[in-house]
C-alpha cells in the first residue's frame, strides 16, 4: 500500500486506523510512506502506529529524490489517497493523484474537491467519505482481494490521466479559453 503525502491534508490518526484495519484481515499487508509533513507529522504517523503494534507494517521512506520517485512509487499494489474535507482540500490542485493515476495505481481516495471528477465519478478510482478509515480498509481490503479489479481501476485511471489531463491537452484548452 502506498501513502504519498506531506501530511496536511488528512489526520494521521485516521491513517493509522485504517492501517489496522487492513493489517487486521491482511496481515501481510505493508505501508510504504512516501513524503514529510511540514511539522514532522510523519513522527506522529510513527508514533501511533508503533502504539498500535503496526511498526513493523510501515515502510517509511520521507523525502524521495524525483528521478527514484516513480520506480518507488509504482511499487505499490494500491494507493491510498486520504483527505479530510477541508476548504483547501476542496480547493487545491491534485498533483500527487495525477502522479497516481498516470502511472496506473490503483486508487482509493477521499471523495473532496476535485477528487471525483479527477476518478471520473468513481469508475476509475475507489472512492469513500473524508475521515472514514473504516471505508478506506473496506475499499483497500476489495482491491487486495481482486487484483483483476485492481488492475482495471489502474488502467482506467492511467488512460485518463494520459487522455484529460496530460499538459499536450491542457494546453489546447488553455489556448481555446484565450481565444
Amino acid at each position: 500500500l502506498l501513502l504519498y503525502t506531506r501530511f496536511w491534508e488528512f489526520d494521521v490518526r485516521d491513517a493509522v486506523a485504517a492501517l489496522a484495519g487492513i493489517v487486521a484481515v491482511r496481515p501481510d499487508a505493508h505501508l510504504l510512506v512516501v513524503g514529510k509533513g511540514e511539522r514532522g507529522e510523519e513522527q506522529e504517523l510513527l508514533r501511533l502506529a508503533t502504539r498500535a503494534g503496526l511498526a513493523a507494517s510501515i515502510d517509511y521512506r520521507g523525502w524521495t529524490e524525483p528521478a527514484q520517485l516513480p520506480d518507488v512509487l509504482a511499487s505499490a499494489d494500491v494507493a491510498l489517497v486520504p483527505m479530510d474535507d477541508t476548504l483547501i482540500n476542496r480547493a487545491r490542485g491534485l498533483a500527487k493523484l495525477l502522479e497516481l493515476m498516470a502511472l496506473g495505481l490503483p486508487i482509493v481516495a477521499a471523495r473532496v474537491g476535485q477528487v471525483d471528477e479527477y476518478l471520473n465519478g468513481g469508475k476509475c478510482g475507489r472512492l469513500v467519505p473524508p475521515g472514514d478509515p473504516g471505508a478506506l480498509a473496506r475499499e483497500v481490503l476489495t482491491l487486495l482481494g481482486d487484483p483483476g479489479a485492481a488492475r482495471d481501476l489502474g488502467r482506467c485511471a492511467q488512460q485518463r490521466a494520459w487522455n484529460e489531463y496530460s499538459w499536450a491537452r491542457l494546453a489546447v484548452v488553455a489556448e481555446q479559453a484565450y481565444q
